[in-house]
């Protein structure tokens, strides 16, 4: 996936990539064994109650996992550069956004530093510069995840959250069903971003890319050894939603993680 960014505008935030997600679980031991050996991610650091797990790129994490009360925590957005990262606390002042933490350095594992608000239906947003690299190949094998593609959000109003990450955030439409959802691009990647109408706040689903249809299909028969149910492309733990699909177009195979469940 390219990391090719937009075109700068003074008026807005310059992003350079999706950098991770983070998620509040109830048994972290239970989600880290499905997460490790079932979809192929591999812990890179970790605190007493938080695990941080990366993919076979380079980048130190996709995705993070909190001991704590289940659900979205926040969602990171790499920029280019601590001057960019800068630059940024300012854009998110001259709009009238409330910075809730940073820009501070060393808060979290691999990430050099980090400013953290919230977006107009209170969806914790990070952005991120100094990401540090991991060398190294992510385990061995096949089925292994390459990198976090994209995530997707519920909304209540559509039109409010697309115009804040376009207009702030310097993101572009790349695809929209009018009233129902959107999808959004901050580079080459079709979409890492998007958004689906429900009364519900949260994550609808999030997508990892996988290299071939071969990778995905070791990733499916590693859930089903685990016990995963499944039905169609989707698969369920205690906690969360697990959605398989094989993209076409610029999106590559993926698998997706989506939404809790009601249990």
């Amino acid at each position: 996936m390219s990391s090719e960014t937009l075109k700068r505008d003074q008026h807005s935030i310059l992003i350079k990539r999706l950098s991770h997600m983070a998620l509040g679980v109830r048994d972290l031991d239970r989600q880290s064994d499905f997460y490790v050996h079932g979809c192929g991610l591999q812990i890179i650091d970790r605190t007493t109650r938080h695990l941080f797990l990366r993919a076979a790129s380079s980048h130190h994490h996709v995705l993070e996992l909190m001991g704590e009360q289940r659900g979205l925590r926040h969602i990171a957005f790499e920029v280019a550069s601590d001057e960019e990262l800068d630059r940024s606390t300012k854009v998110l002042r001259d709009y009238g956004v409330r910075i809730d933490l940073g820009p501070d350095r060393d808060v979290e594992p691999g990430i050099g530093r980090l400013l953290q608000f919230r977006d107009p239906e209170g969806n914790t947003i990070e952005l991120v510069s100094d990401v540090k690299s991991v060398d190294g190949p992510c385990g061995s094998g096949p089925g292994q995840p390459l990198s976090l593609n994209h995530v997707i959000l519920y909304t209540g109003n559509l039109a409010k959250q697309q115009d804040f990450f376009v207009q702030v955030l310097g993101m572009r439409v790349t695809d929209t069903v009018p009233g129902l959802m959107t999808f959004l691009r901050c580079n080459a990647n079709h979409h890492s971003f998007g958004f689906i109408v429900l009364p519900r706040r949260g994550l609808q689903h999030a997508a990892f890319d996988v290299a071939n249809r071969a990778d995905l299909v070791e990733v499916i028969v590693r859930l089903g050894d685990m016990g995963t149910r499944r039905w169609a492309r989707s698969a369920r733990t205690r906690e969360y939603a697990f959605h398989l699909f094989r993209g076409s177009g610029e999106e590559p195979p993926g698998m997706g993680h989506g939404n809790p469940t009601n249990r």
